[in-house]
């Protein structure tokens, strides 16, 4: 009984609560049966009260019959999907169409399921009277001066406060009127003028362009001071997104204008004052100076003469010592030449690299003494295939009309010669230019630059299908004589240039040409080991994390296709891309010191508008496998940078060419050789392995590589290692590691038969118990090492 009447209580109100409510207010069942309305509602429908309308149906109310399917439609959509949604109903009143804003909203039971529809109206007319007071009442009190213009530049409308400043008894009155109506008249008509085109002119151009502007304009007042005004103006439209006028916003910053030049006027003021102070304090010193300096130049010119006799003696000895080497190495690269087919190749290639190696010394020392180290280049480790394409690149710039063709073999795009950088280029410039002139714009003109290599050679092909040359023309060329023959442009001095850096630099030059055919020249130069610091493949581990770092998409794309074939292999690896360097730091930085053991990081060095670069991230995150992605591996100081960090260098124009290397973890302590030698000196290495034909010998030629792989050696594995290890020869080389550092941290893992062979000897305080040191020129005791 409670229950009963506590429900017929609900009911009754929730009736009268309905009624009452304003608006537009109904509920239907899921059937579309209206079971409850207010008065307004059934007033809007054409009916007396509230009660004409319980049990019909839309189809049933005359003002609804002809939208009627429309609104079931509607109510069925809200009635299955359970969402509150916002309609435009079509109504007749007054024989007048009208437009209710009609929000519905799902009847739920206890259980939560949709029995009924409850919707609630809003004449949009009545609203919009109401919106438009509102707006009215605000535009007239908003702060700063705030109008608006139709196209035509003429005002209609603005608050009080501009109304106010246009001395106008109502904001009213500004409609109609133009820019220079509104401008003080108590001054020059050419003044009023100029300060009205100029406000017409920024109008002009928010409505034809559609763009918002913001500017200072400077206006005269009524007692002549000048106002400073910062305006806003934005482009008015229509419902269609037309166009219509434009709407600004201005307020006055004279005060902090006057302020601002204040405060510069002090501070100029300050700074001269100061200024004037220092001029006197240096005039005085420079006085003091003068003084000191006269009576040190009486000293310093008879210390400099003593000084410059003495390196003109030196100078000379120098120089006649170079000149002296050189012909014994010149005569001794001839006979190696001409004793190819007996002297076997790796002899060969061992004996050219020492007559190298002597001859850049030489070089070095006579720059160095002669004052010449910045006007003759020093030759260093070229890097070729991205030498080439750096050439390449240029000269298809320069000649766009050229069809020019590259055949690089895999195994040569990572191969290093000796030479000077910049004449390397200047050679390659030399030889594209003459083979571009033979074509002389033949149509299906092409140029082909092939680079291989083999164990002993580097080898370059510029091939043309141009004109050819005669038979004459390749001999004079082959004897390094100047030809000018048929050049139209140019002295004939590229080909001069081409000999002597080839001569310079232990190379050799081959020309085949057919008259009105083909040229092919070939040029060779030694081959020499890669330096420490090259990347030349990329380590992945079972179980990685591949994070790549690069501000340019398409990189991460080009990264994306080399791995494809890899994730297929080994789907377990993952790979995350950043664009940011912070954000790739903060995520490595998250996680594990064991989940970082398993990080492969690729990072561009410069990352543009950020202030970190790739080496940073390095640092900060210490990857040990991080390979620097870069354009500037040839700038020395990002690569010693990279080399103080352990980090290799992967030049991007070469990312494409790099193996992907799947290293397959051996057991520790499972892999036996005779014997694991640690030196920087690759051709040391390589010499005694001839020596040793028999054994097997597992070299390294850094430090940390070695220590990378030693888990998998016996703890008895004979280690040979050397006293100091750089990454490279001369003065710029740098440091990688120490051959007593090294082996002490070998012998607390437990290896016990360790020996150093040095060129340098130990001082006796650092010589270790377990390290047994022979001397590089005691080449007994190292077969003696050898055979134990």
């Amino acid at each position: 009984m409670i229950y009963t009447e506590s429900k017929k209580y609900n009911e009754i109100d929730l009736d009268t609560l309905i009624k009452n409510l304003p608006g537009y207010i109904y509920l239907k069942n899921s059937q579309g049966v209206y079971i409850a309305c207010n008065d307004n509602q059934a007033q809007l429908f054409g009916f007396n009260n509230s009660n004409e309308i319980i049990g019909l149906l839309d189809s049933e109310i005359p003002s609804l019959k002809d939208n009627a399917k429309i609104i079931r439609k509607q109510d069925l959509k809200i009635t299955e999907e359970g969402f509150i949604t916002k309609v435009e109903e079509k109504v007749l009143i007054n024989g007048k169409e009208t437009i209710i804003l009609r929000q519905k909203i799902p009847m739920k039971n206890f259980y939560g399921k949709v029995i009924g529809i409850v919707g609630i109206g809003t004449n949009i007319d009545e609203r919009s009277n109401e919106r438009v007071w509102i707006l009215e009442n605000i535009i007239s009190k908003i702060p700063g001066h705030v109008w608006w213009k139709d196209k035509n530049l003429r005002f209609l409308g603005c608050n009080d406060q501009q109304a106010k400043v246009a001395k106008l008894k109502s904001r009213y009155e500004i409609i109609g009127k133009s820019a220079y109506d509104v401008i003080a008249e108590d001054q020059l008509e050419e003044k009023r003028i100029e300060q009205a085109e100029k406000i017409d002119e920024i109008d002009r151009q928010v409505i034809n362009t559609g763009q918002s502007y913001t500017v200072e304009e400077p206006l005269i007042l009524e007692n002549g001071k000048e106002a400073i005004y910062l305006s806003r103006k934005e482009p008015l439209h229509d419902e269609n997104g037309e166009i219509i006028g434009l709407i600004g916003i201005s307020f006055d910053v004279t005060a902090q204008k006057d302020a601002e030049r204040l405060k510069h006027e002090n501070r100029k003021l300050e700074a001269e004052n100061k200024l004037k102070q220092i001029i006197l304090e240096k005039e005085a010193a420079e006085a003091e100076r003068l003084k000191l300096e006269n009576e040190l130049h009486k000293l310093e010119n008879e210390k400099q003469k003593a000084i410059l006799e003495e390196q003109e003696r030196f100078k000379n000895f120098v120089g006649q010592i170079v000149h002296d080497i050189q012909s014994p190495l010149s005569s001794l690269r001839g006979l190696v030449n001409e004793s190819s087919r007996i002297i076997p190749e790796e002899k060969r290639i061992t004996l050219r690299e020492a007559s190298m190696r002597i001859s850049a010394i030489a070089q070095h020392m006579l720059s160095r003494y002669k004052n010449k180290i910045d006007e003759n280049e020093v030759a260093e480790p070229v890097l070729i295939s991205a030498a080439m394409l750096e050439v390449l690149g240029e000269k298809r710039y320069e000649y766009k009309e050229v069809n020019f063709a590259t055949d690089f073999m895999p195994d040569a795009e990572f191969a290093f010669i000796h030479i000077e950088p910049s004449q390397f280029k200047r050679m390659m410039s030399n030889l594209l230019n003459n083979a571009v002139e033979a074509l002389e714009n033949k149509p299906d003109g092409i140029i082909e630059v092939s680079l291989n290599v083999d164990a002993e050679w580097v080898m370059i092909i510029v091939y043309d299908n141009g004109k050819g040359m005669s038979r004459e023309l390749v001999d004079k060329i082959n004897n390094n004589i100047s030809v000018t023959e048929g050049k139209k442009h140019g002295s004939g001095i590229g080909m001069t240039q081409v000999h002597d850096t080839i001569k310079r630099n232990f190379g050799e030059f081959e020309i085949t040409s057919v008259s009105g055919g083909m040229t092919s020249i070939l040029l060779k130069f030694p081959k020499i080991p890669a330096p420490f610091w090259i990347a030349e493949e990329i380590k992945i581990i079972k179980g990685d994390t591949i994070v790549i770092l690069d501000d340019d998409p398409s990189i991460h794309s080009a990264w994306d296709n080399k791995l494809a074939p890899i994730l297929t292999k080994m789907p377990e690896l993952k790979v995350k891309h950043f664009s940011a360097g912070i954000e790739a730091v903060s995520f490595i930085n998250s996680i594990s010191e064991q989940e970082k053991d398993n990080i492969c990081l690729l990072t561009d060095y410069e990352l543009l508008g950020q202030n970190i670069d790739g080496l940073g991230v390095i640092e900060q995150t210490q990857i040990k496998r991080s390979t620097l992605v870069t354009s500037h591996y040839a700038n020395k100081e990002i690569r010693k940078h990279a080399v103080n960090l352990r980090v290799k260098i992967l030049p991007k124009e070469l990312a494409f060419a790099v193996t992907i290397n799947l290293d397959k973890r051996v057991e520790p302590g499972s892999k036996r050789v005779d014997m694991v030698w640690v030196d920087d000196a690759r051709w040391f290495i390589r010499d005694w392995k001839l020596k040793f034909p028999d054994l097997t010998i597992d070299a390294y030629y850094d430090p940390d590589s070695f220590l990378e792989d030693v888990y998998q050696y016996p703890l008895d594995t004979k280690i040979i290692l050397d006293r100091t290890y750089y990454d490279g020869q001369g003065p710029d080389r740098n440091f990688l590691g120490d051959g007593l550092d090294l082996a002490k941290k070998l012998h607390e893992k437990g290896y016990t038969r360790l020996f150093m062979i040095t060129g340098d000897e130990p001082t006796t305080d650092k010589v270790l118990d377990y390290l047994t040191v022979i001397f590089k020129e005691d080449d007994e005791k190292i077969r003696e090492i050898a055979k134990l």
